[in-house]
């Protein structure tokens, strides 16, 4: 490893032990060794720093929530160190352990992602549900425009950076009935298509809901047409006739909310209720067919005598290890596909181009 890369890799360890040292002082020892002694590995002799850089590597690699990193410290302790690290005081103000543990992270410079796989997906459906039964029906119907547009948008984005691309340009050079939005009217007339749809993709707000379940759909025929596999070898299908309908669906439903009907007012919480069960439902099949990427904040990459593999925290907690034909960067956050459910396997990924689209606190940090 060269130096330079090393001095990136080690600087938010620094910064981090350095910010524990100014607040605890000399109790700074003795409380991190109070923390560790109970390990079998634990011997009295090492050093301070040593046992500090063990405990955060184990810590970064097995703990589900961020609490962790401050939880060994007196709670008067946790703002200062805080301080320390840049962090103004009025931000800590209504914030959790887990909140403030991702926001310590962050500012000690280490990759602190929020991953929303497809059990992200499916359990927000049924939140948003809730939040219709609750009478939260107009904020529901604008959460879920977004959540379906996302979800929509990752399937499009995800297999054309994986080996599709040339499908959907050719999907949008002969679009039939479906209209196109106008960026993607300038992609087919740019000089270079590919690389301007590759980038368009990347983009927000070039198009709406209606034109995401057709176009999916749409991508999604061409490759069942052509035969295209799945990185499991099974037959590839995206999005069918039925799913991209219960997109359409809940598109019909959110018009009531997006426009003056009065008409429509009485019933619309009814209707977005019915467009929501059944995207659910659409989304549990797309999931079932393992088609919908996971995500990944990637912690580790190398060669092993084999080849490039990498390896990194899922969205469900776990620690994965995938083999590629390259490995992505470290503390980047990935789409990926794997071919089969265990360590090791080969895989498809890309990028994640998109921050979370939820508030809550990020799932886990590297």
């Amino acid at each position: 490893m060269s130096a330079s890369k090393e001095s990136v890799t080690r600087a938010p360890l620094a910064t981090l032990e350095r910010s524990f040292r100014e607040v605890l002082g000399s109790a700074f020892d003795d409380e991190l060794r109070a923390l560790v002694e109970h390990e079998e590995w634990f011997l009295p002799t090492v050093s301070a720093s040593h046992l500090f850089e063990l405990w955060v590597r184990q810590s970064l690699q097995s703990k589900a929530d961020y609490n962790w990193v401050l939880g060994w410290v007196r709670v008067t302790d946790r703002k200062f160190i805080a301080s320390k690290l840049g962090i103004a005081r009025e931000r800590l103000i209504g914030l959790d352990p887990q909140n403030l543990g991702s926001l310590v992270l962050r500012a000690a410079g280490f990759p602190v992602a929020h991953l929303e796989g497809p059990a992200y997906f499916s359990a927000t459906w049924r939140s948003l549900e809730i939040d219709v039964d609750e009478g939260n029906d107009a904020k529901a119907a604008t959460n879920s425009r977004q959540v379906a547009e996302r979800l929509l948008k990752t399937l499009l984005f995800t297999y054309c950076n994986i080996g599709h691309l040339n499908v959907l340009l050719e999907t949008l050079q002969n679009p039939g009935e479906l209209r196109l939005p106008r960026r993607l009217g300038e992609v087919i007339k740019a000089d270079d298509p590919p690389k301007a749809l590759a980038i368009a993709l990347r983009e927000d707000g070039w198009a709406d809901l209606g034109f995401l379940a057709l176009g999916v759909r749409k991508l999604s025929a061409r490759l069942e047409d052509q035969g295209r596999t799945h990185i499991t070898g099974k037959p590839l299908l995206l999005l069918s006739s039925a799913e991209a309908e219960a997109f359409s669906a809940l598109g019909t439903a959110l018009q009531a909310y997006a426009h003056d009907k009065p008409s429509l007012t009485e019933k619309r919480a009814d209707t977005l209720r019915s467009a929501l069960q059944g995207i659910a439902s659409t989304t549990d099949g797309i999931n079932a067919r393992d088609v919908f990427p996971d995500q990944m904040l990637v912690t580790e990459n190398c060669v092993d005598l084999v080849g490039p593999v990498f390896r990194g925290i899922t969205s469900n907690g776990s620690t994965l290890t995938l083999v590629s034909e390259r490995a992505p960067p470290l503390g980047q956050t990935i789409l990926y596909l794997p071919a089969l459910k265990r360590d090791l396997s080969v895989c498809h990924w890309c990028d994640c181009p998109w921050p979370p689209l939820s508030d809550g606190a990020p799932t886990r940090a590297a």
